[in-house]
């Protein structure tokens, strides 16, 4: 009997740790394949998510046509590559189609970005240039009004895209610093209406004999943001200087630069925006004998926007404000005088009512009187809806 129970323990004694060993194996292959689960589900990448904005306007000027406007239509594509690679783009439609020349249908952004660390990103692709306030973030539930501010169309020509690369940095809790080199403009493009608006490449087999620069340094405090930026290099392009060797004018470059400052500060309900944008083009006069174009040797423009938003119903929202705009996308000329029908003040009330804070219904009305002698204001009337989704 002693013999039997001596066996019976010894083998308990010997099977008891391979079955243990046996599950504390398998224990370990699931926890290993958990880890390997997990692993590869932070490597694979997330699924793209879709995006993007729309505006309907319903524009009455007086004395001209009045008309609806599916002004635009934009997709936006995002996609985490992995944890430290994501991409972005956006696709626009303007006008709601492209026919004979009328509405556009272009890449707005297609870019990388490369975080290096919490404080410090890498971008390289297409890129909306950090240039003043409107260009980067225009969406239309963001912004006061039916349009844009006229000093974001003749004077900072948004949007504003190049191809190029460059650095994004954080420094401390409030300052971000942002700077690239980009393909530039083409002079041909320039004229005294629209100033530098025409010369944009639009990232189609972009001119790239000369690199442009452009940067930003932003202050960010609590219900504040400062910004200064600017945009720069020379627009004498390839097909620039083939016009001027036919025209037997002798042009060395055609520098130009774009220089903004910005203030958005929001107080409680009372929001305060403005900008302010100073441009110059050298060898103006030498452009013109080219082209024609009446191309100033500098231009200029300002807006102030006082605003007053009010909550109610959870998210929904109405806000007043009033924009007091002088653009002038023909300050001075390099000879001759400026044409005042080019330069002009805009003065515009209007409303916002957001149901949601992803859709804005607007209406404004404003008087624009150009700095012509004699010239009379005009005055019109909009209506609009804009929405994100």
């Amino acid at each position: 009997m002693k013999t039997y129970l001596a066996s019976f323990l010894l083998s308990l004694c010997l099977i008891l740790p391979q079955g243990l060993l046996a599950q504390t194996q398998k224990e370990f292959e699931k926890l290993q394949t958990q880890v390997d689960q997990l692993s590869l589900k932070l490597e694979k990448p997330a699924s793209t998510t879709v995006g993007g904005y729309a505006e309907l306007h319903y524009n009455a000027p007086q004395e001209v046509t009045t008309q609806f406007d599916f002004h635009r239509f934009v997709l936006i594509l995002k996609k985490e590559i992995n944890s430290w690679i994501r991409f972005n783009a956006e696709l626009e439609l303007e006008h709601a189609l492209v026919n004979n020349g009328q509405g556009e249908l272009e890449i707005e952004q297609a870019g990388l970005t490369f975080t290096i660390n919490n404080k410090l990103e890498a971008k390289a692709g297409v890129l909306l240039l950090p240039v003043g306030l409107i260009n980067v973030r225009h969406e239309p539930n963001t912004f006061y009004g039916v349009d844009r501010p006229d000093v974001n169309k003749y004077v900072i020509p948004t949007t504003l895209i190049a191809e190029g690369a460059g650095l994004s940095l954080n420094i401390g809790d409030s300052w971000n610093l942002q700077g690239y080199l980009v393909a530039g403009l083409d002079a041909a493009g320039f004229s005294g209406g629209n100033a530098l608006r025409k010369g944009r490449q639009q990232a189609y087999k972009s001119d790239a004999e000369s690199i442009a620069q452009t940067g930003r340094l932003q202050y960010n405090a609590p219900g504040a943001t400062f910004g200064f930026s600017f945009y720069q290099g020379d627009a004498k392009t390839v097909k620039v200087a083939a016009a001027a060797s036919q025209a037997g004018v002798s042009l060395d470059a055609v520098p130009f630069g774009l220089y903004t400052a910005d203030l958005d500060i929001q107080q409680g309900n009372f929001t305060l925006r403005s900008e302010i944008a100073q441009g110059v083009i050298g060898n103006s006069a030498a452009l013109n004998q080219i082209y024609g174009q009446n191309v100033g040797a500098s231009f200029s423009g300002y807006y102030v926007e006082p605003s007053y938003k009010f909550w109610f119903a959870g998210d929904q929202a109405i806000g007043t404000f009033a924009r007091f705009e002088d653009v002038n996308p023909q300050k001075s000329m390099e000879s001759g005088s400026s044409n005042g029908a080019y330069n002009f003040t805009n003065n515009r009330v209007g409303v916002n009512y957001w149901p949601h804070p992803d859709i804005a219904i607007k209406w404004d009305m404003g008087s624009k009187k150009t700095k012509a002698v004699n010239a009379l204001a005009q005055k019109d009337m909009n209506l609009g809806v804009g929405w994100s989704f």
